[in-house]
């Protein structure tokens, strides 16, 4: 039930590396996963059993109930694996992603249900994606004191909408982000702060054409870049998170708050000797000299998006004056041209492992029909 890749904090980590897992994640891929496994998993076994004795002391029985007792069993058990500082992320249920209202309400009743599987309050979060609906419901449960990872962030907007909102995480999505300008390689990132009309402008948000080296990968780390320098400038407490899938691309986004290394990754980092000492504990510094005093992140900041104050203010005005999706999907696309579209494309998958999930639940526990 743990992902496969623990994320490593790139900006904090001292001493040597190590391939324990720093946290748990309970998806709608995962629940879909084991429910399909034959046999299934004893821990799976464990958390339906729980569920379902959870379920005969609530009014209702309904199949979404039970999935939320079974995620909450299943992170109380992830939980017991990781470091007393660790969290398990829960996902929230996906076909509600444009429903703030109904967003609020499961995400109040997902976090009792991780109560009363015997997690603490401090000790999980809700995943929820970067949907207009997604934002207003983070901000409000925030407020009421349950943690939120967001999701499906594929543009400075969403970002910068994400850290106002106060998430406790925010994940960018660099990976799949970069992916997609590596499939359209003649669509530019973003207007802003580059020449359109060129090819070197593609596949790097805020770029211009002296980067013209850079492949379509850039797109991600820019925006890991730019949301991270928003964080700063804001001194808000949100962790900024990215995923890392090789030793040099977590080199090029030291300084992140959080990067999701897979353990192959981290085995080649510890046999990689290099004069900037990368392999001992992932330093975000590279020197200790003033002018290079900065994480690699920082310096691609100031080297590639030299405007990103300018931008990051328009930005940010832009967004916190929006007041429909459809004038807030206007806004990511300034920033990200397949933002909204690689976040909905995210909502539909998920909300597809979650229905499935439901129908065969629904049959475990009724097997002559009905819920």
């Amino acid at each position: 039930m743990l992902d496969s890749a623990p994320p490593v904090n790139s900006a904090h980590v001292s001493g040597a590396l190590t391939l324990a897992a720093r946290a748990g994640v309970v998806s709608h891929a995962l629940l879909l996963q084991l429910v399909q496994a034959t046999p299934p998993s004893h821990e799976f076994q464990r958390a339906v059993s729980a569920a379902m004795a959870a379920s005969k002391s609530k009014a209702s029985g309904a199949a979404h109930h039970l999935m939320d007792d079974i995620a909450a069993a299943l992170a109380s058990q992830a939980k017991t694996h990781l470091p007393a500082t660790s969290r398990v992320t829960v996902q929230l249920d996906s076909r509600l992603a444009h429903d703030t209202k109904a967003m609020v309400a499961r995400a109040k009743a997902l976090r009792a249900a991780c109560a009363a599987a015997g997690l603490k309050p401090g000790d999980s979060l809700v995943r929820i994606p970067a949907t207009y609906e997604g934002l207003a419901a983070t901000k409000e449960l925030e407020g009421a004191g349950i943690n939120v990872l967001l999701s499906g962030v594929y543009s400075l907007a969403q970002g910068i909408a994400g850290i106002d909102a106060g998430a406790s995480v925010v994940h960018v999505g660099s990976r799949k982000l970069a992916a997609w300008y590596t499939a359209h390689p003649n669509v530019h990132a973003s207007p802003l702060g580059g020449q359109r009309g060129t090819r070197a402008d593609a596949g790097s948000i805020l770029s211009t054409a002296q980067h013209s080296d850079e492949t379509a990968y850039a797109a991600g780390r820019d925006l890991v870049a730019a949301v991270h320098a928003y964080k700063r400038q804001r001194r808000a407490a949100t962790v900024i998170m990215a995923p890392a899938t090789s030793a040099e691309e977590v080199r090029a986004l030291a300084g992140c708050d959080l990067l999701v290394v897979p353990p192959h990754v981290v085995i080649d980092l510890e046999e990689s000797h290099t004069l900037a000492g990368y392999n001992d504990g992932l330093s975000a510094m590279s020197s200790t000299d003033a002018d290079d005093a900065l994480s690699p992140l920082e310096r691609r900041l100031a080297e590639r998006m030299p405007n990103i104050s300018t931008v990051m203010a328009t930005t940010a005005a832009a967004v916190q004056g929006v007041s429909s999706a459809t004038a807030f999907a206007a806004e990511v696309g300034k920033t990200s041209a397949p933002g909204m579209e690689l976040t909905n494309r995210d909502v539909n998958r998920d909300a597809a492992a979650a229905a499935a999930f439901e129908r065969a639940i629904s049959r475990m526990s009724n097997p002559t029909g009905g819920v």
